[in-house]
């Protein structure tokens, strides 16, 4: 028995954060050794690479059938928390 594409599309999107997650800090290691760049300026590359990318992702994505009406605030939570914590990254990386 075979598990459902939607199981095998959340674990292969599970071990792309995990390796993600895992090789972050070996490259900004990298990047502090190699170039003058400070804390604020590693996580303001880093949350300016991962808007490209989710953009990129979501060009990508195929379009839907029909439009949805706009979701409850309970749903756009996650958007305003990551938003948050990159700032929050920002500042306290920054030594400041």
């Amino acid at each position: 028995m075979t598990a459902p594409r939607s199981v095998r599309r959340g674990l292969a999107c599970l071990a792309l954060a995990g390796l993600t997650w895992g090789t972050t800090g070996a490259a900004v290691d990298v990047v502090y050794r190699s170039s003058d760049f400070g804390p604020a300026a590693v996580s303001f590359w880093r949350f300016l690479a991962g808007v490209a990318l989710l953009l990129a992702a979501r060009a990508l994505r195929p379009a839907r059938p029909a439009a949805r009406a706009r979701q409850p605030l309970r749903r756009r939570v996650p958007l305003f928390a990551g938003t948050g914590l990159a700032a929050a990254e920002s500042r306290l990386g920054s030594g400041s």
